[in-house]
């Protein structure tokens, strides 16, 4: 893989596909972290899942029922990306 958008069909794909290691290591560690996250947007009824990485950008998609949910982009910005930047 190289550092151009890559997008998946699933997380596990993602991470399996990628050939660098040091990317793949990183790819390990955002997977990581969302899934500590997860069981608390699982509790509400929707789920998060990793689907690319390009230039510092870290691409999710969430489901269930985030899907229209109104507190989704703060689940987003306050939650998510807050762990990230961290």
């Amino acid at each position: 893989m190289n550092d151009t958008d890559f997008y998946a069909e699933s997380s596990a794909d993602l991470i399996a596909l990628e050939t660098d290691p040091v990317r793949k290591e990183l790819l390990q560690r955002i997977q990581h972290t969302l899934d500590k996250i997860r069981p608390y947007i699982q509790a509400d009824g929707g789920d998060v899942f990793l689907v690319g990485y390009a230039d510092g950008i870290v691409t999710v998609t969430m489901t269930g029922a985030c899907n229209g949910c109104m507190v989704m982009d703060s689940t987003l910005n306050d939650g998510i990306k807050a762990i990230f930047i961290r």
